[in-house]
């Protein structure tokens, strides 16, 4: 289970901020320890608008997991020019990590005040599918958040 806390969300908004133009990227370790994010380096040849973890960083990245005393539970990437949907290449490769949560920040026009907050539990047995942005505060645009298990 991945509860995105107003404490992780920060984190990921503010990793996804740091990696733009480029999509930012890691991995979730979660369990008794706590939800964790592990930062990878974005090796896609296209990394403005995609997304790869090295396979090595991947092994490098689970050991640290697990010597944490953590599991994996999550995949994290940003959307720096787009809502946090899920695009046609997060559903394809999302097939290879069966049960593992995917979790996307991007940034949209603030909603006004349709503008929500809260926390989005993913319970492995639901697909969420929630977009949740913090106040806008005046600004064009909000980050956004999408976690579930993107469908191929």
């Amino acid at each position: 289970m991945i509860e995105l806390t107003d404490q992780l969300r920060a984190e990921l908004i503010r990793r996804a901020d740091a990696e733009s133009p480029q999509e930012a990227c890691g991995l979730i370790g979660g369990g008794e320890a706590g939800t964790v994010l592990y930062a990878a380096v974005n090796a896609s040849g296209s990394p403005t608008d995609s997304f790869v973890i090295a396979p090595t960083e991947q092994l490098v990245l689970t050991k640290r997991i697990e010597a944490d005393g953590r599991e994996l539970v999550g995949i994290y990437h940003s959307h720096p020019h787009s809502g946090p949907e899920p695009s046609k290449r997060d559903r394809e490769i999302a097939r290879f990590w069966p049960g593992v949560v995917w979790v996307i920040v991007g940034r949209r026009p603030c909603p006004g005040e349709d503008c929500t907050g809260g926390e989005i539990p993913v319970d492995g047995e639901t697909e969420p599918d929630w977009d949740i942005c913090p106040t806008c505060d005046g600004a064009e645009t909000v980050p956004a958040f999408w976690a579930g298990f993107p469908a191929a």
